[in-house]
């Protein structure tokens, strides 16, 4: 590996904001600070320019290539929207079984 493509940083990042539940390609010169690890690794929290105001987010993927980062962003979308097993629901919210066999 030639000491260029070590010291290369890729253009676009996949992320992900937790705050308001959704996730976004986005430049890397919009990441404004970073807040855990570094802008170049996925999973590290990044501050972005949003507005007048910064938005944190965290790094789900790094690419050149934004379609790539579509496909990631679908990938993660079908895993983070599956559904959770009824027995491991919430009971708390369920009504008690004489009311609920009426």
């Amino acid at each position: 590996m030639s000491l260029r493509s070590a010291l290369k940083i890729l253009k676009n990042r996949l992320l992900f904001s937790e705050i308001d539940n959704f996730a976004c390609v986005l430049a890397s010169k919009k990441i404004s600070k970073v807040l855990e690890g570094d802008n170049k690794s996925k999973g590290s929290k990044v501050l972005v320019e949003y507005g007048m105001e910064g938005l944190e987010a965290t790094i789900i993927g790094v690419s050149d290539d934004p379609t790539e980062l579509y496909k990631l962003d679908l990938e993660f979308r079908k895993q983070s929207l599956t559904p959770v097993p009824s027995d491991e629901s919430d009971k708390e919210n369920r009504p008690p079984p004489s009311i609920a066999r009426k």
